[in-house]
């Protein structure tokens, strides 16, 4: 193989590539706010996706009641994670998924949102991988 044939080879590869770490983000966001549980809200919505181990949402359940509409708490959840991965710069090598709810302990201990989220990560690479291929 020539060294004009393997640079056309990663070349093209990169472009069918361009977007995956955005496409890749935004399913596991859609994944974290799936599978979090909703009664005030304050979970869910403390859900972020940085660049910085120190940044983060923290929405107590303290002073909220429950819900009326869960969903509602959801669309604004995944709002607000579409807003943290569009700041993600492309050249980003690291980023860390956090939940700095007061309880958000708790809610892993009973829930596993995290737990679970992390064990489908190969299969939403591989959804991404074939978004970011066509």
């Amino acid at each position: 193989m020539t060294s004009r044939t393997l640079r056309k080879q990663l070349e093209d590869l990169t472009n069918q590539l361009e977007g995956f770490q955005k496409i890749f983000l935004n399913k596991v966001a859609n994944e974290l706010v799936n599978r979090s549980p909703v009664d005030t809200g304050a979970y869910v919505e403390s859900n972020t996706i940085s660049t910085s181990r120190s940044a983060g949402r923290s929405r107590s359940a303290r002073i909220r009641t429950t819900s009326p509409d869960p969903e509602q708490n959801r669309q604004l959840a995944r709002q607000q994670l579409a807003g943290d991965i569009a700041g993600i710069p492309d050249e980003a090598t690291k980023v860390y998924i956090t939940n700095r709810s007061p309880h958000s302990r708790y809610v892993e201990s009973r829930h596993k949102v995290f737990g679970k989220t992390k064990q489908n990560l190969p299969e939403l690479a591989r959804q991404a991988f074939q978004e970011a291929k066509k």
